[in-house]
């Protein structure tokens, strides 16, 4: 086969040539790196955001969650700490009462007697377990006026049914407390068998 010779001219431009499409292949090679490091970070990166979004929320739902927990914590104190006072300021009332009853010598029996210009019905000297009664020792104990102010217009009663020769009771909750949170009050014995009053708190619900 016979030798092409070519000039030296044709060298240089053949040897030019190659080495653009040397620098063609290299630039495409880079460029493809490129692309695949940046599908790579990229990726990375969106998992990464997703992740801390996640985390985000997560952190805001426990803190809603422990919120609740801590409101309804202070909600059943508040609850269990009120009935604790009811109890205190039934005993101030009916002390005061009681007092009243001896002076009038109504300590047995039923009788209504009138202090301050409140009118409260007893049982052997004591409140008589009824709502208008309760609130008005209520009433008295804190010094105050019907017609002004209820010691015990927070407070909803409700008489019990109770059967046979037994004493009566009423039974006093606010209208917002949990199911068992509430006092029991049981008046002064029967007719027939006097004894003092006595309150009963239920504050498993509180």
């Amino acid at each position: 086969m016979a030798k092409l010779h070519c000039s030296r001219h044709e060298q240089i431009s053949a040897q030019i040539a190659q080495n653009l499409i040397l620098k063609d292949q290299h630039a495409l090679d880079s460029s493809n790196m490129r692309c695949a490091m940046k599908n790579k970070y990229g990726t990375g990166q969106s998992k990464t955001t997703g992740l801390i979004l996640v985390l985000g929320i997560a952190v805001v739902a426990g803190v809603i969650i422990s919120q609740k927990s801590t409101n309804e914590q202070v909600a059943k104190e508040t609850h269990a700490k009120a009935i604790a006072s009811l109890e205190i300021a039934l005993e101030h009332a009916n002390s005061i009462i009681h007092k009243n009853a001896e002076e009038n010598q109504v300590t047995t029996g039923k009788a209504d007697i009138t202090i301050n210009s409140i009118p409260v019905s007893l049982v052997n000297g004591f409140l008589k377990a009824s709502r208008s009664s309760l609130e008005n020792g209520l009433n008295i104990a804190y010094n105050a006026k019907q017609s002004i102010y209820s010691a015990a217009s927070n407070w909803s009663m409700d008489v019990l049914d109770v059967q046979g020769n037994v004493p009566g009771q009423v039974k006093i909750y606010a209208s917002n407390a949990p199911k068992n949170c509430y006092l029991i009050y049981t008046e002064a014995g029967t007719l027939g068998s006097p004894k003092r009053p006595s309150e009963s708190i239920v504050n498993s619900g509180c």
